[in-house]
Formats: structure tokens, C-alpha cells, sequence
């Protein structure tokens, strides 16, 4: 993989010790329907990424493409597949297939025999199926080819692969936030996959949870982190700071994540997972704790205002409300330092930080000691193009 040839000219960095290397590729063009009167990309949240070989690919996502979310901009979904050749034949995204429809918020893992991505929503309904993303016979687009669907709607979940199988795991299922978990057995050629449900995981449900899955066998293990379960007017929302791993068929709490420098609780909400090759498992990205309980929690702390008849307090949340969305991207103090654990072991060891891993529902794929990072969000409705890598050196 010639991935130097296509890193921007004076994208590079290295850490001090030079074990960690950040670098940028290309930015992820508009869809034609958005570049026809927009020149200035604006990147997509929540798409289905993975790798056909030596090429990365990025289909779907969502964005606010007319005026900001804040203005009251409405979502628009998109359908295309992109590509971007990493072996240094070309060094800029093509256009090369559309998905059967617009969708985001699904998930997607590389498997050897295609990219397989499962669920997500469009602006009116979630959806069950599952498809695998490969390239036609002639190598000319990327084709999405049906594979058996859940037996559930889901949007908002994660899923991992390893050995053959492909695990899904939270989200919102049948519109309802989740515990389950799905595995499926994917044939060796990629064309079929048989959904089997597993146990529940424990806890609270997950929505926007990260998944990893190392090992084979009876050395397989499934590592769960991040997500939320939403409140209600009377009940507040639970947001996990725990990691769980599946292994013999049985779910267990293995370690706390890392606190943030303040001492605060740290949470993988809206993050990315990816699996090491040596029993590891690397954490970035995903909400601030304090931040995002606050903001969706404010609806029954009002109330909880209201019926106590407390007008000052209702006011200033309201008034917390309407401007949660504008302010600048420092205050959402998305997560920007890399997180390397061992399960073995149950050891963290930060890696260290950069601005291009602060992103929220952005995609990540890794390949040998490269981890590439796709768009996601800034803060709350702002999306970014970017495409970052992240080169692992020791």
C-alpha cells in the first residue's frame, strides 16, 4: 500500500518519540446534487466506510447541505459510493456505484470478501437490510449485493468481524434503544450470511456504541464501548463509561475507560473502535460526557422545573436549549486523544492526541498499522470532509 502517494502535500506529522505519524488524504468530494451549487465540501456523518484491498471506500452518510441545523436546516441523505485508491494509481476520490437507497447511521465492517453493512435510516424509517459492497467483474463501480436481514430494524448500532462472522451489537432496534446482539456467519464467498441473535449484553441499553472483535475460536473475544440510553421526562439517561467483552458466550465488565484529564467520566458515545492485531483494541473520537448528559438530559430537567412550579429555572434551560448548537467547536470537547487497550493485560496506554481524531459518527477502517478516519461531525450538525490517517510506527 502506496499510501504516501496519496497524502496531501504537507499534511504529515509525527509524535515526538515519531511512533504515531498523522496525515490527511483527500477531502470526500459533494454528491453531484450538492456540488452543483455548493464548491466548498462538506463531508457527511454516520456513512458505511471499509477497504476493497488497496481502496477505501465511503458510501452514504447525512449532512445539512441548504443551512446549518442551528438555522433550521433539514438533513439530507445521500447514496453514492465513493472510492479512493490507496496503492498510489491515483490520488483522488471517484464516483463508482450508488446504494439502493439513501441511507446513514448503519454500520459496516471489512470482511475478506467484501464490506458488509447492515441497517441504518433514512429521514422517514430504519431499515433491516443487509448488503455486501464489491467491485463488478470489470473493476468499473462497486455493487451492493443483498445478504439475509436482520430480523429487526436497526440504526445507530455497531458491528465488528472476525473469523467469519459479523457481530452487530446496540442501536436502536425496531425504533426501541437495544441490548441485543447479532452474529452472523458469513459464507467464505461473501454472497450469504445466517443472523443468529446472541445473549443481551448487561446494562443499560447502547446507542452509538463502538465494537471490536479480536481472536478466533474459543480465544474469540467481542469488546463493547461507548453509547447511551436515552431519558425521559421522568427518568434520566445512563451513559456508560465501562468497556464489556463477549467471550464464551458469556458478557463481562472488564475495565473502566481512562477518565479525562479533569477527572470527568469519559464516553466512546458517537466514536470509533478498531482491533489490533496483538489482543489490543484502539479507542478515539466520540462525545464529551459532561456535554452531552447536559444536553440530553435538559428535557426532564425542564420538566422536572416546570412541575415544581420554577419559572428562573425553566427559563435558563430553555434558553441552554436554543443556543446548545452554536457555539464554537472547542466547547463541545469532542474526545482527540487515541487510546490503545489490552485485553489481556487491561492495560490503556495513550498513544497521544490530534484534532482529526475530535469527530463524532465519523467512519474508521484500519489496514496493517494505518487507521483511516472519514468525516464525521465537528460538533452537533456541523460535518467535516476530511479524511485523516493515523500510521502506528511501533
Amino acid at each position: 500500500m502506496l499510501l504516501s502517494a496519496v497524502l496531501l502535500s504537507g499534511s504529515c506529522s509525527s509524535s515526538e518519540d515519531g511512533r504515531i505519524s498523522w496525515g490527511r488524504l483527500p477531502d470526500l468530494p459533494n454528491p453531484p446534487s450538492v456540488s452543483e451549487y455548493l464548491s466548498v465540501p462538506l463531508g457527511v456523518s454516520a456513512p458505511f466506510t471499509g477497504l476493497l484491498g488497496e481502496t477505501l471506500v465511503v458510501a452514504g452518510g447525512c449532512n445539512f447541505p441548504d443551512k446549518p441545523v442551528a438555522d433550521g436546516g433539514c438533513k439530507r441523505f445521500y447514496d453514492e459510493i465513493w472510492a479512493l485508491d490507496l496503492s498510489g494509481n491515483a490520488n483522488a476520490w471517484k464516483l463508482v456505484g450508488h446504494l439502493p437507497r439513501a441511507l446513514a447511521y448503519g454500520c459496516s465492517v471489512t470482511t475478506p470478501s467484501g464490506i458488509v453493512c447492515v441497517g441504518g435510516n433514512d429521514s422517514e424509517r430504519s431499515f433491516a437490510e443487509c448488503f455486501s459492497l464489491r467491485w463488478s467483474a470489470d473493476r468499473s463501480e462497486i455493487v451492493a449485493h443483498p445478504l439475509q436481514s436482520l430480523p429487526c430494524t436497526v440504526d445507530n448500532s455497531s458491528t465488528a468481524f472476525s473469523s467469519g462472522s459479523v457481530f452487530v451489537a446496540g442501536g436502536n432496534c425496531d425504533g426501541q434503544p437495544s441490548r441485543m446482539v447479532f452474529r452472523g456467519d458469513l459464507s467464505p464467498e461473501g454472497d450469504s450470511i445466517q443472523w443468529n441473535k446472541m445473549s443481551d449484553f448487561p446494562g443499560p441499553a447502547r446507542v452509538q456504541p463502538v465494537l471490536a472483535a479480536i481472536g478466533s475460536g474459543t480465544d474469540l473475544q467481542v469488546c463493547l464501548a461507548g453509547g447511551f440510553q436515552p431519558g425521559d421526562n421522568k427518568v434520566p439517561p445512563q451513559i456508560p463509561s465501562n468497556v464489556l467483552v463477549w467471550k464464551e458466550n458469556e458478557w463481562t465488565e472488564v475495565s473502566s475507560l481512562p477518565t479525562l484529564s479533569e477527572g470527568s467520566p469519559r464516553t466512546l458515545t458517537g466514536g470509533c473502535a478498531v482491533a489490533m492485531a496483538d489482543n489490543s483494541v484502539l479507542f478515539f473520537g466520540g462525545v464529551n460526557y459532561d456535554c452531552f448528559f447536559a444536553a440530553v438530559d435538559r428535557p426532564r430537567c425542564i420538566a422536572e422545573a416546570e412541575a415544581a412550579g420554577d419559572s428562573l429555572t425553566v427559563a435558563k434551560l430553555k434558553e441552554e436549549g436554543r443556543e446548545y448548537l452554536r457555539h464554537d467547536v472547542s466547547w463541545y470537547k469532542f474526545n482527540d486523544d487515541l487510546w490503545l487497550y489490552n485485553i489481556a493485560s487491561g492495560e490503556w496506554k495513550c498513544l497521544g492526541t490530534n484534532e482529526s481524531l475530535a469527530r463524532a459518527g465519523a467512519g474508521a477502517v484500519i489496514c496493517e498499522n494505518n487507521v483511516f478516519i472519514v468525516c464525521g461531525e465537528l460538533k452537533p450538525g456541523i460535518r467535516t470532509p476530511q479524511v485523516s490517517v493515523v500510521t502506528i510506527n511501533e
